[in-house]
């Protein structure tokens, strides 16, 4: 899993960090535009989009119209060490990153295992996602984040934690298609998904609902959403 020194970001430090981030996708905004991202894609904390809806994610990322140059990638990639050492996926600048981090070891012995329950899941979607998990990690304590009442047998990681820390601190992430997935890749932590979300069939996760991958990276899959198919107002 990647090191994220997030929690010793201040609130000040995130906000230098998300101006910071900012200056690395406002470009292709008129300037002094600021950076803001559709609801449908990882808001970054930096607002919502007011401009033209961007083309749907997982036609973003594989589309080769859509694939990143060089600048970008390397715009991409400066983009996810600022987001890392700063926590910036959770829109507020005052969360705690220990909160979930706490949680999990109030759940059980570690190594903990995540299960994001969100609205692309039903119960045949749990199932898969639970059984997979328990079979790659016969002796870790399962956690769920999301919706609780599905998984009543199970401890629960409450409301608002930040997500790249929880991330971090767990073996792997199983999920539908929930944005905690792309932050677990963002530290380094495994995916598994049973859905289609936009950073599925690159290679970078297990899938169980997806045709063969096609290759790509990190920084590849961020470009392609937040450079190249995302517009910014």
């Amino acid at each position: 899993m990647r090191e994220s020194d997030g929690t010793t970001a201040t609130p000040d430090a995130r906000r230098r960090l998300r101006g910071h981030l900012a200056s690395l996708l406002a470009p292709l905004a008129p300037a002094p535009a600021v950076a803001r991202v559709a609801p449908q894609f990882y808001t970054l904390g930096l607002g919502r989009t007011a401009g033209p809806r961007p083309p749907q994610p997982l036609a973003t990322v594989h589309h080769d119209e859509t694939a990143p140059d060089a600048t970008q990638l390397a715009r991409a990639r400066a983009a996810i060490d600022r987001i890392v050492a700063g926590q910036l996926a959770d829109p507020a600048d005052d969360h705690d990153v220990a909160h979930g981090v706490a949680q999990l070891r109030a759940a059980g012995p570690a190594p903990w295992v995540l299960l994001v329950d969100d609205a692309t899941l039903d119960d045949a979607g749990r199932l898969a996602l639970r059984t997979t998990a328990r079979a790659a990690h016969p002796t870790a304590t399962l956690v769920v984040h999301g919706r609780a009442a599905a998984w009543p047998d199970l401890p629960h990681v409450g409301a608002h934690p930040s997500p790249l820390a929880l991330a971090a601190a767990v073996a792997h992430v199983y999920v539908g298609a929930a944005q905690l997935g792309f932050e677990a890749l963002l530290v380094g932590t495994p995916v598994t998904c049973a859905g289609r979300p936009f950073y599925a069939g690159a290679g970078l996760t297990q899938d169980l609902d997806h045709p063969a991958p096609s290759p790509r990276s990190l920084a590849h899959v961020f470009a392609a959403t937040y450079l190249v198919g995302a517009r910014y107002a």
